[in-house]
């Protein structure tokens, strides 16, 4: 072989080898960013959700608390409440009156928050689900990150300036206009719905449902603790930390599970989305779209009896006689979230061994209630936090339905499904808060706060009935699919046949005996 020959094949080994090695870079990235997945991006955001509402709900309380000249910071006395020691005297009374003032002005301004981030998100749910379908799942996490970034920018602004209170309103709005958690949740649940089987479904959504409760577990264990040693400023700028290393992660490092078949541009406002997103409701299903309208249904009413009363459960707790410090709030929600993301994920896979996914439901139906109504009469702080261990399977409900609403509709129709769920959770929401908010400043001036639970545990009552006019497919309630029950079922019919043959030749030999 020639020189120049030789020093060819050295180079294009050389080469070869290269390319070898990048091959391995390239793959061994794309292993890890098929290990890493969409659960980080779920645990960051919702720890900024579950730090930023006690945060704000307990800046708003004090902010009026200080303007109306109530002492709320010098009743709490740590751990055990404010008592009723002045119970009876003139004091008393005054303080009292000046209480249910300040309770009913921060639950009408929390209402209007609430309100303005709910509102808005009716306008970019129906074109967010089919552009994920059309798209890919990355854009619409990306865009609702940035709307979170924009609300705690925004934030930190009324915190440094001690701008006026309603303009966490115009946050709440802007956060609106990204679809926020509704979008959050309607990229992760398709994420998630491209990747996995059917089989595996419901319990991943139990995982990404125990993804949020243990961000509201480490957020709510950390936030009173925070806001007692540092103020409201200093986790509010750790939040939106956060926020922008989760947006790099999403850009730089998270995978795309749904890539577009067509390259042609694809537009977020397309009129075109609306028929996609209608389509929802209009295509017929194998299971049936009453089935689908009714799971859809319990969706939402399950936000408006939960997330509903959570802002009549907060001031519950700042009322006397519990008058809870920022530092019990925190570790009661993080309690209550660790439980009942424990629960979901724990109580289905125990549960599944012995019952069809529709009575799992039902079980988690008893066990909320219950949960409710030991709340609702609660006066001593060991009586709340007994709440969340009897209602342990309550996490169970929502990842179900989720689970049975994704295996009805088509694999193309997985970010619109999503939308749909998104903008009833919406509408839970913002008919549950404007609902319960009016209850309970009422419910105070008769001397029972906990009406509003008394209420809520009844509608998951009518709901629970309900569940009983659900006639589903035995695959969608995960009844005989896996293999063993399949084996089970072929030995009962071979037992069956045997056993019939059997009695059938003992039939033939006694009539010739007799003959």
């Amino acid at each position: 072989m020639t020189p120049t020959r030789l020093a060819a094949k050295r180079l294009l080994d050389n080469t070869s080898a290269v390319k070898t090695r990048m091959e391995c870079k390239r793959d061994a990235i794309k292993a890890l960013r098929q290990r890493l997945g969409v659960e980080p991006v779920v645990f960051i955001y919702f720890v900024w959700v579950f730090k930023m509402i006690p945060i704000m709900n307990i800046y708003i309380y004090s902010r009026i608390s200080e303007d109306k000249g109530f002492p709320y910071m010098n009743l709490t006395n740590g751990e055990e409440g404010c008592g009723a020691e002045n119970h009876g005297n003139a004091t008393d009374d005054r303080l009292k009156l000046l209480e249910i003032e300040v309770q009913t002005e921060t639950s009408s301004l929390i209402l209007y928050y609430i309100i303005a981030a709910t509102m808005t998100t009716f306008f970019i749910a129906p074109f967010m689900g089919p552009y994920t379908d059309k798209k890919g799942r990355k854009p619409g996490l990306v865009i609702a990150l940035t709307g979170a970034m924009v609300e705690t920018i925004l934030t930190l602004l009324i915190l440094h300036l001690k701008l006026p209170l309603w303009t966490m309103i115009v946050g709440a709005f802007i956060n609106g206009l990204s679809g926020s958690i509704n979008t959050i949740l309607l990229s992760v649940m398709s994420y998630i719905a491209d990747s996995v089987s059917p089989e595996r479904l419901g319990f991943r959504y139990a995982v990404m449902q125990f993804t949020m409760f243990i961000a509201g577990t480490v957020s709510q264990l950390t936030s009173g603790l925070w806001i007692n040693n540092f103020g409201f400023k200093i986790p509010v700028w750790f939040l939106l930390g956060c926020l922008c290393a989760i947006l790099a992660y999403v850009i730089f490092l998270l995978e795309e599970t749904r890539i577009p078949e067509n390259k042609s541009k694809v537009r977020l406002f397309d009129p075109s989305s609306i028929k996609v997103f209608i389509r929802v409701f209009t295509k017929d299903y194998d299971a049936g779209r009453k089935n689908l309208y009714m799971i859809l249904t319990f969706l939402g009413i399950n936000i408006l009896a939960t997330v509903g009363t959570g802002t009549a459960q907060l001031l519950f707790v700042l009322l006397r006689p519990l008058c809870w410090a920022p530092s019990l709030i925190g570790y009661y929600l993080a309690y209550k979230y660790f439980t009942g993301g424990l629960g979901g994920a724990v109580m289905i896979s125990l549960l599944k061994k012995c019952l069809n996914e529709l009575n799992i439901v039902r079980v988690g139906y008893i066990s909320v209630m219950s949960g409710l109504l030991l709340f609702a009469f609660s006066d001593r702080t060991w009586m709340v936090f007994l709440g969340p261990a009897v209602s342990f399977a309550r996490g169970v409900t929502d990842p179900i339905f989720l689970d049975m609403s994704s295996k009805i509709v088509s694999q193309d129709d997985q970010g619109s499904l999503f939308a749909v769920v998104g903008i009833l959770s919406t509408i839970g929401e913002l008919v549950g808060t404007s609902l319960f908010n009016n209850i309970y400043p009422m419910s105070l001036r008769f001397g029972f706060p906990g009406l509003v639970f008394v209420i809520s545990a009844g509608i998951f009552l009518i709901i629970l009935c309900a569940t009983f006019f659900l006639v589903l497919p035995a695959d969608i309630l995960g009844v005989n699919t896996n293999q063993d029950e399949k084996d089970k079922a072929e030995k009962r019919h071979k037992y069956r046949q045997e056993t019939k043959e059997k009695n059938v030749t003992e039939g033939l030999i006694l009539d010739t005996t007799t003959v």
